[in-house]
């Protein structure tokens, strides 16, 4: 699901040795992100995702969606709509007509970091090195930019970038930069704190009765 989080640049060795600190500015302010994220009743953001391939040099954004209450979430974008209720989560493909549903298993150690949003918060601290580059003004406020490098040099990426409200604590970007060539880019357009219902995070089959399901469970 690396709809999730995402800018792409081809960085060389020597840059991730370089960042083997830890910056203890960078690591204080991650941490309050993530605290503050997750201490929500529940969020409901709208946002721009950009996916760039350098190697061919095309470019392609989609608006979506994304709605989150603890464990919980449901991401909606370019046609396809995944809900997760904590247990179980649908993928469901309007165009196709067609859900998969399954029990994934996100503590797994080959699991990918960016398989779950929720569980990618818990991982921040732990398995990155922090390091506060600058503050910025975007939207007329001040954002902290702050660059995290994974500890697991076998990792696909090299760095991911945040840019951070400096008073709400509130994410305004992130920057996936991977190896590959594939440049991933997310930026919120929207913020809302909100109570959200349990339902919502549950496919509701009554609603598409022509849907295919397909049970992976």
């Amino acid at each position: 699901m690396r709809y999730l989080f995402i800018l792409l640049l081809l960085l060389g060795p020597q840059i991730l040795i370089n960042a083997q600190k830890e910056d203890p500015a960078g690591k204080q302010i991650i941490e309050t992100f993530t605290r503050v994220t997750q201490s929500y009743p529940g969020v409901h953001t709208s946002f721009i995702f950009t996916f760039i391939d350098l190697k061919d040099k095309s470019e392609n954004s989609y608006t979506g969606t994304f709605q989150m209450k603890g464990k919980k979430y449901v991401l909606m974008i370019n046609n396809t709509e995944i809900y997760y209720d904590g247990t179980t989560l649908w993928n469901y493909l309007p165009d196709e007509q067609e859900v998969n549903i399954s029990t994934p298993e996100f503590n797994q150690e080959e699991a990918s970091d960016f398989d779950n949003p929720v569980r990618f918060f818990s991982l921040l601290s732990k398995d990155f090195f922090t390091k506060f580059i600058d503050t910025d003004t975007r939207e007329e406020k001040t954002v902290e930019v702050i660059d995290l490098y994974p500890k697991d040099l076998e990792k696909p990426f090299s760095r991911i970038r945040f840019q951070i409200f400096k008073k709400t604590h509130q994410l305004y970007s992130a920057r996936y930069f991977g190896k590959d060539g594939i440049q991933y880019i997310l930026k919120l357009t929207g913020f809302q704190i909100q109570e959200l219902p349990d339902s919502i995070f549950q496919f509701n089959p009554a609603q598409h009765p022509n849907v295919e399901i397909i049970d992976l469970r």
